[in-house]
């Protein structure tokens, strides 16, 4: 944005340098960029020109490391100041606090030395600073720097300020346009990338803080996966043709000013992307909250959270019988049921015999695990009012009236169309807990 137009922007010409310790820094940019500063004392020299932010007029806050500012001489951060209140003590009105707000704080490419900055207030208004300053707060004219270049961009997107550029244009794409780039872009994602989209988009409420998103991706360094995650956000902008956005992971998510259980802010997963991948990876990302929950079932076992987002997802599409398993299971059973021969999709379910529970995750995925069974089958099956011997031959229980078996066309099935070898050790464990290894099949029905 050229100079002549920084009044169309609503930012002041006038900018907030001030120092801050680095893990405080640190600790805000975990907070999605939002964050406290907090003097101990009043700077009502600046009142004044504080009053502009509530006209709706946005100052930027240039921030050095407290601890590192004799050797840096720079600033190193840059945010946009949402609130500034001051406090006065009761028994002396020249003690108090200064709490500024503040939001987007984003690590400057490079660092801008404070020799370049011109002081806005004071004896020594209209000159630069010295080399030696290190006090914690001045006013400052906003450097050319920030007028000119994309650097304050970066900021400028935030959802405390009126969105700008091409910004707007990323609400309105659609679920079909995400579904479109997920196909162009998925071979150009990284595995790392593929695990942080996954497991953002079946996170509760599809809803993590960046510290949790870059371990989805086995990052511990949370700017590491900041960084990633940005990039896979880049490649969707690039193909949408979005510029200026001013931060990457926009294309993907948005931020929200709810905190998570750790405190820190989250990112929300743009609905139109969340259909998308729902449609494009349906063995992957969950459709229903049947799914949530067993998530949950599967974080409360041992080892659980050690698996990759796509593992778990299709450990937890194993117990609802959907994603790969299911996939796998028409396969072997060529789209019907194994007991009825009903071919019918929509009534077919994905069983397992070895009850999810107590299975290991390998034997969660097994295809031989299990049985695919028309859906009253299936009922009959689950709650162990059938089973069959490890040959495949029907066992019914005696809970089951003659008139029920009738009922429920039991009498004209025998035994299973085949069986492998797999499923044996898998149904003489289905008869066992089911208290049907010792049954012989009705012989009325022999």
């Amino acid at each position: 944005m050229p100079m002549n137009d920084l009044s169309k922007s609503n930012f002041s010409p006038k900018s907030v340098f001030s120092l801050l310790p680095e893990r405080d820094l640190r600790t805000a940019e975990l907070n999605n960029g939002q964050g406290v500063l907090v003097e101990s004392k009043p700077w009502t020299s600046a009142k004044i020109d504080f009053d502009s932010l509530e006209v709706g007029q946005k100052m930027l806050l240039l921030l050095g490391d407290a601890s590192r500012i004799k050797q840096t001489k720079s600033v190193e951060w840059i945010a946009v100041i949402e609130k500034i209140s001051i406090t006065y003590d009761r028994n002396n009105s020249k003690k108090g606090k200064t709490r500024i707000n503040f939001s987007a704080l984003v690590t400057l490419d490079k660092a801008f030395p404070l020799v370049r900055l011109k002081l806005r207030s004071g004896e020594r208004k209209g000159q630069y600073f010295s080399p030696n300053h290190q006090r914690p707060y001045a006013l400052c004219e906003l450097p050319s720097k920030f007028k000119n270049s994309s650097e304050w961009l970066k900021v400028a997107g935030t959802s405390s300020i009126k969105k700008i550029g091409d910004f707007d244009s990323v609400d309105l794409l659609t679920e079909s346009d995400f579904l479109n780039a997920l196909i162009e872009i998925k071979p150009h994602m990284t595995d790392q990338q593929i695990e942080m989209l996954v497991g953002h988009a079946n996170a509760p409420s599809q809803c993590l803080s960046m510290a949790r998103i870059a371990k989805l991706g086995g990052y511990q360094n949370f700017r590491v996966g900041n960084l990633q995650y940005g990039r896979l956000g880049a490649l969707f902008a690039r193909y949408f043709g979005i510029e200026h956005l001013p931060n990457q992971t926009q294309a993907l998510a948005e931020g929200i000013s709810e905190k998570d259980k750790s405190g820190y802010f989250q990112w929300r997963l743009r609905p139109a992307l969340l259909g998308a991948l729902r449609k494009q990876w349906s063995e992957l990302v969950f459709q229903s909250s049947e799914a949530e929950q067993a998530e949950e079932e599967l974080f409360d076992q041992p080892n659980g959270l050690m698996l990759k987002p796509t593992e778990r997802a299709s450990i937890v599409q194993s117990r609802i019988g959907q994603g790969i398993y299911r996939r796998d299971m028409l396969a072997l059973w060529q789209g019907r049921c194994a007991l009825t021969n009903c071919d019918i999709p929509e009534v077919l379910i994905a069983s397992h015999a070895k009850p999810w529970k107590l299975c290991t995750n390998q034997e969660r995925l097994d295809k031989y695990n299990g049985l695919l069974l028309a859906a009253h089958v299936d009922a009959l099956f689950d709650a162990g009012l059938i089973g069959f011997d490890p040959d495949g031959d029907l066992i019914i229980s005696p809970r089951l009236s003659l008139v029920q078996i009738s009922s429920l066309g039991l009498n004209v099935f025998k035994r299973l169309r085949f069986i492998k070898e797999g499923h044996r050790k898998y149904l003489a464990e289905h008869c066992r807990l089911n208290g049907l290894n010792a049954l012989k099949r009705n012989s009325e029905w022999g």
